[in-house]
């Protein structure tokens, strides 16, 4: 039914909604405002839609009523905005979240770093 109604949409549509580029990559804790854009194909569609939001995986990420992100916990989830007259018209972006680094354990008792103009260094023991 979901496959039917995204073709329908795609096909029929007086509306289309944008939420940028994806996929979306967030550290845990990080926030980031989804500013979708809604764009009328022709005249039938509102001049404003007002808009659901879902997540697919709320341990991963939530998303607020405004489109504000929150990164919950590691993994992928996708967020789903819709036109909340019309469920046919809506879009999904994919994102990841990710963990911090919290700490770097070397078992060598010698490393070599690589700067980024291809310079060798030793590092410091």
């Amino acid at each position: 039914m979901a496959e039917y109604r995204r073709q329908y949409a795609i096909e029929h549509g007086n509306r289309r909604i944008d939420v940028g580029e994806e996929p979306v990559i967030l550290y845990k804790k990080d926030k980031q405002q989804l500013g979708p854009v809604n764009e009328r194909i022709d005249e039938s569609a509102p001049e404003d839609t007002q808009l659901t939001w879902r997540a697919s995986n709320e341990e991963v990420v939530r998303v607020s009523s405004k489109g504000v992100l929150t990164a919950a916990g590691k993994g992928d989830a996708e967020i789903t905005c819709l036109a909340e007259d019309d469920d046919t018209i809506f879009t999904i972006l994919s994102l990841r979240v990710r963990l911090h680094v919290s700490r770097v354990a070397l078992l060598e008792s010698s490393v070599t770093l690589l700067l980024s103009d291809g310079r060798q260094q030793p590092a410091a023991h």
